[in-house]
């Protein structure tokens, strides 16, 4: 019976893992849209710094100031990405919004920052399997790798 018993525990505790997994993977799969969209943003950021040399006029230049604080306030969107209610880069906030722009009276973003927290939440994939982190940022110098900014690495996308 005790051997029927832990059979029973067991295949409980698979089925448990297959649900982590497959919830995980889709979880996986939100954050992977929303870091190529930061992918792509960045990188028209990039083509904009190479546009604006000494040589546009000052029409061309608020222009592309109009650009980027546009693609600023889109990866701020991108990076409060939400899967099944909850966003996904707050550590274990889920319930609120890890990245915050402030602008200005103009409309213009003069700072971003993250009101997330550092915290992972457990989910086993199999026995005593690590939690996989889903930070947005970590500034702390230790813990878990922030996907978006991180002080370890000189990672900071967006904090400014």
């Amino acid at each position: 019976m005790q051997r029927v018993l832990n059979l029973q525990a067991e295949s409980l505790s698979n089925t448990q893992y297959q649900n982590n997994i497959a919830a995980l993977q889709n979880k996986a799969t939100s954050t992977y849209g929303a870091i190529n969209g930061l992918k792509t943003i960045s990188d028209r950021a990039g083509e904009i710094a190479t546009l604006a040399d000494g040589t546009k006029s000052p029409q061309d230049l608020a222009a592309y100031a109009t650009e980027v604080n546009g693609l600023i306030q889109q990866a701020v969107q991108l990076a409060n990405t939400k899967y099944q209610g909850d966003y996904i880069l707050a550590g274990t906030t889920t319930g609120a919004a890890p990245f915050v722009a402030t602008t200005d009276s103009s409309g213009n973003v003069t700072a971003v920052t993250y009101q997330g927290n550092t915290s992972v939440a457990q989910s086993e994939i199999a026995q005593m399997s690590p939690p996989r982190p889903d930070l947005g940022a970590n500034t702390t110098g230790s813990g878990p790798r922030g996907l978006i900014t991180d002080s370890r690495y000189g990672a900071d996308f967006l904090i400014i």
